[in-house]
């Protein structure tokens, strides 16, 4: 049972860390955007948005998942108090 736990934690510890650098990625994007070319902007956006509509000059958009997610976890804040916690019990 022990070991089973242990595995669990394991997986939730790095799925945490993942969304971690995700996160610090997606902070980043608009200057690493900015800096590329038009072919590979158009490239990215291609993977990124599943559905994009332009009405009376207003542009919508859809992400594709999981990418639809990143800004739902944007307006929640930054959970690394709650991250910091289960990374300290998990170690004890």
């Amino acid at each position: 049972m022990q070991v089973v736990t242990y595995r669990v934690d394991l997986i939730f510890y790095n799925y945490l860390d993942c969304g971690d650098r995700l996160l610090e990625l997606a902070n980043k994007a608009f200057e690493l955007y900015s800096q590329r070319k038009n072919h590979e902007k158009q490239e990215l956006l291609k993977f990124l948005v599943s559905t994009a509509k332009l009405f009376l000059g207003n542009l919508t958009i859809e992400l594709r998942k999981p990418f639809c997610w990143i800004p739902v976890y944007a307006k929640i804040g930054d959970n690394r108090e709650l991250q910091d916690d289960y990374r300290r019990s998990s170690k004890a």
